[in-house]
């Protein structure tokens, strides 16, 4: 296995030349390794509504390719995380300032809030912000399947301890 600055390097030759193949301009590259075979991609170009293009379905698409490509040229699994701009980590700030406003509304309304249709991927950060920040007042569920899958944001209920030897009750 290569050592993690020459596998840096690698990868950032070949995303160069994927970018110029796709005659897509860049101002800037950058590769860090955060887990084994986890790789961030961030990209610094004015032609970014290309990379991202509808509800960033290229962006996703980019990953895709870039991971299978890296993973084929190496010899070995990579997952290639690709940012734009900062686009990823604004749109999920974006996210957490609307999930603050639900919060605060079942907060005081004391009744669930539906959320709308969010992707498994978005129900998954939602549901690990309000964990991780939430967890002792306000908690999430899913209901329904696929598609027709919605999250809910509600108060979080007491637990309720049971003291089996009886002494406490």
């Amino acid at each position: 296995m290569m050592q993690e600055t020459h596998m840096n390097e690698v990868i950032k030759e070949i995303c160069w030349e994927f970018f110029r193949f796709t005659w897509v301009e860049l101002e800037e590259l950058e590769i860090t390794q955060e887990k084994d075979s986890l790789y961030f991609i961030r990209v610094k170009s004015p032609d970014s509504a290309l990379l991202i293009w509808n509800r960033w379905q290229t962006l996703h698409d980019i990953k895709r390719i870039l991971s299978i490509l890296l993973s084929h040229k190496l010899k070995t699994k990579i997952v290639a995380m690709v940012e734009v701009n900062n686009y990823l980590e604004e749109r999920d700030q974006k996210l957490f300032r609307f999930i603050d406003d639900k919060i605060d509304l079942c907060n005081t309304l004391w009744k669930d809030i539906k959320l709308p249709f969010f992707s498994a991927y978005e129900r998954k950060k939602i549901h690990n912000y309000i964990s991780e920040k939430w967890s002792k007042t306000i908690s999430t569920k899913s209901e329904w399947i696929g598609a027709e899958r919605r999250l809910y944001i509600c108060k979080a209920t007491e637990k309720m301890t049971i003291d089996i030897d009886g002494t406490e009750i």
